[in-house]
């Protein structure tokens, strides 16, 4: 995994998407935002976008299906690699993610929808026996399926049932890093100064 992108969670977990150039912008003007998702742009504009990101410091995570004019192939993955300082993608299919980290770049899974349907429950849990993801970002409804293996969302939404409280946030903090514990790969744990 990126080390800078562990780093960067670890010292503040808020992630930024972006999907316009104004939403870079403000994002990069912000010191408690260090990793920035980028969810929009083309063939022509992403490397300019990356480039944007990197030089306010921060981490550039590359949504790969949402960039017009890249295929759905590996080519689109060397691409990003060659041609812009992207830290890392993101993407649901799996030949782009094996390729990625082939070629070294952090990689996400966001199980969208893990426990609405079958079959994006399915392909969530497929996916991580099948990858070494760096990093599962989902909401809790979403990581709770994919953990126990079943689950009771609704749409795209976290289920009312699972929403975080004072009252429980103890314990959904404990599942969440028991989850990470049995599911991500062990990185180095970088010393603080």
């Amino acid at each position: 995994m990126n080390q800078n992108f562990y780093e960067a969670v670890v010292d503040n977990p808020i992630i930024a998407a972006v999907k316009n150039m104004e939403d870079v912008t403000e994002c990069c003007k912000h010191d408690d935002i260090r990793v920035i998702f980028i969810l929009f742009g083309d063939v022509c504009s992403i490397d300019r976008i990356v480039k944007r990101v990197k030089g306010a410091g921060k981490v550039a995570m590359v949504h790969v299906d949402l960039i017009s004019g890249l295929s759905p192939k590996e080519i689109s993955v060397e691409y990003l690699k060659e041609h812009t300082e992207a830290d890392g993608i993101i993407s649901t299919k799996p030949s782009l993610i094996k390729k990625a980290k082939e070629l070294g770049h952090t990689v996400l899974l966001d199980p969208v929808g893990a426990g609405a349907s079958t079959l994006r429950t399915k392909t969530a849990l497929s996916l991580l026996e099948e990858i070494p993801f760096d990093v599962v970002r989902g909401n809790i409804s979403e990581i709770k399926t994919i953990s126990k293996k079943q689950g009771t969302t609704k749409g795209v939404d976290a289920d009312c049932l699972d929403t975080v409280t004072k009252h429980n946030l103890s314990e959904s903090v404990a599942f969440a890093k028991s989850f990470a514990i049995e599911v991500l790969p062990v990185p180095r744990v970088p010393q603080k100064r």
